[in-house]
């Protein structure tokens, strides 16, 4: 017999609940009756008063009661560990998923940084460059200068950033019939 289940145990405490049921209620009823407190008294009145026929059975009524008890109880512990084994599943595979973005945020920081620095080593070398430099899209607007067109053309980068550049060499949009004038397209 295995105590640690719970539903043997439930079930024999119910038992027990009512085989004390039992025995008060037939000492009681012994004791009412002015017998003495002896084991033939005892069942006399056992034999005589039939409602003690009805409590007779609260051992099995309650051991079986006890038992529906123990069985729930016994699985909502059951239930109760296997939550618990999922929150720690899912609380390690958050940690790791946690981990992993702490890595990719700091590699994309590095690479942040690399590119960071390329840039400023590039515009230092645009705007060294002593020959006027224009980058241009399609359409002729300037997207960036060097400083060699802020000396040339006496105008912020501010002013200059967003002009077509026939504009700003020809102080019109629309470009004269020059072979050095933008036409568009690459």
């Amino acid at each position: 017999m295995n105590l640690r289940n719970p539903v043997l145990r439930y079930a024999l405490l119910g038992v027990g609940v009512g085989i004390l049921g039992v025995l008060v209620s037939t000492i009681l009823v012994a004791y009412d009756r002015g017998l003495s407190f002896a084991f033939p008294s005892f069942i006399a009145v056992q034999r005589t008063q039939k409602v003690l026929w009805f409590i007779d059975l609260m051992p099995f009524a309650l051991g079986s009661i006890f038992a529906v008890l123990g069985n729930v109880r016994y699985r909502l512990q059951e239930s109760a560990r296997e939550l618990e084994r999922l929150v720690e599943e899912r609380t390690r595979k958050l940690s790791e998923s946690n981990q992993k973005l702490v890595e990719e945020n700091q590699e994309r920081q590095k690479i942040e940084q690399i590119l960071s620095r390329a840039k400023r080593e590039w515009e230092v070398v645009f705007d060294a460059v002593k020959d006027m430099i224009l980058i241009v899209d399609q359409s002729g607007k300037i997207i960036r200068c060097n400083r060699m067109v802020v000396e040339q053309f006496r105008k912020s980068f501010q002013e200059i950033i967003g002009l077509n550049i026939n504009r700003l060499f020809y102080g019109e949009n629309e470009p004269p019939n020059s072979s050095f004038a933008y036409q568009g397209g690459f």
